[in-house]
């Protein structure tokens, strides 16, 4: 398993048990999974920027920075909860999130392309395709 595709995961499993126990429920179950969602995919956000610099359109790299500076601010205010609510942090870091991955579609035709999986290894980890049809997996 690649860094690419583990950090995915354990973020999308955090990101399921948080949608499936609520605050009411268990605050415990429901904030680790929270802070895992948030932790994965903040570092997940920071390593693609990094290595896909040069890859990147320009406005793909100003949302990439902006997004991934708001995920760890709020990844940070929900780890303090000393500005009220953690929740209004779950929603502005999830949004970011959803952003970051959003800003993919400023790269269509033009250094990259966006797919879902990777043919060569058949993993469900998104992977960018240069124009000559190359795969470029930045996590491995």
């Amino acid at each position: 398993m690649n860094a690419g595709t583990f950090l995915c995961s354990a973020g999308c499993i955090g990101l399921a048990i948080c949608a499936c126990v609520s605050e009411k429920e268990d605050n415990t179950v429901h904030s680790v999974a929270a802070f895992l969602f948030f932790l994965f995919f903040t570092i997940h956000m920071a390593i693609v920027t990094s290595l896909a610099w040069g890859l990147l359109s320009k406005g793909s790299r100003v949302i990439k920075i902006i997004t991934t500076i708001t995920a760890l601010i709020c990844l940070i205010l929900f780890i303090l909860k000393k500005h009220g609510n953690g929740a209004w942090f779950e929603w502005i870091g999830t949004i970011a999130i959803l952003l970051f991955n959003a800003s993919y579609a400023l790269d269509y035709g033009k250094d990259l392309a966006f797919v879902l999986t990777d043919e060569h290894r058949g993993s469900a980890y998104s992977s960018m395709r240069s124009v000559d049809g190359s795969f470029f997996d930045p996590l491995t």
